[in-house]
């Protein structure tokens, strides 16, 4: 289990005990009704106390609650066929944009990659074959447009200090590069 998926459960714990003093009560007498008011005021994030109220509660120090499975979220507004076309031609021909905007912009347009998906994206995801070039996100590789294989190479080659995740190493806080 990673740190941060554990500092996330310590806080989400600690968030409910600041909640509940905050409001006179007591985790011993915690009701359900309670405990879905607390998490209809937070965020996805907040559902992570279930480890907490069943550890609590095995031990006894806490009732036996449910915490309900995380509401889903309905896009708040689906783009249409026509504006995705029109941004996906923005992103692939537009120099007065980021470079990292325009790459990121035309992975999530064309492929719907996720936003934390792109971000791990490294130069050695892009392969060539043949005349085709390929990006491996997953168990199949993508084969990726010649126009947003060249913007995606023109990142790989941009300064180090200024380029993202996909164009190789991070630069370092103090400004030299790693490469």
């Amino acid at each position: 289990m990673s740190g941060s998926f554990l500092r996330t459960r310590v806080r989400v714990a600690l968030e409910l005990l600041t909640w509940l003093d905050e409001h006179g009560l007591v985790l011993a007498t915690l009701t359900q009704p309670q405990l879905e008011r607390w998490l209809t005021a937070g965020n996805t994030r907040t559902y992570a106390i279930r480890y907490f109220l069943g550890w609590a509660a095995g031990r006894g120090i806490a009732p036996k609650l449910t915490v309900p499975a995380i509401p889903r979220q309905e896009p708040v507004r689906i783009l249409a066929e026509d504006d995705r076309w029109g941004q996906l031609s923005k992103c692939l021909g537009d120099p007065s944009m980021p470079l990292d905007v325009r790459a990121a912009g035309a992975l999530l347009l064309l492929f719907g990659l996720p936003a934390s998906r792109i971000r791990q994206l490294r130069i050695e995801h892009l392969h060539v074959t043949g005349q085709n070039t390929y990006l491996s996100v997953g168990a199949h590789p993508l084969l990726v447009p010649p126009k947003l294989a060249a913007l995606l190479y023109q990142l790989a080659a941009a300064p180090a200090a200024r380029r993202p995740r996909l164009a190789g190493t991070e630069p370092d806080p103090a400004g030299s590069s790693r490469d």
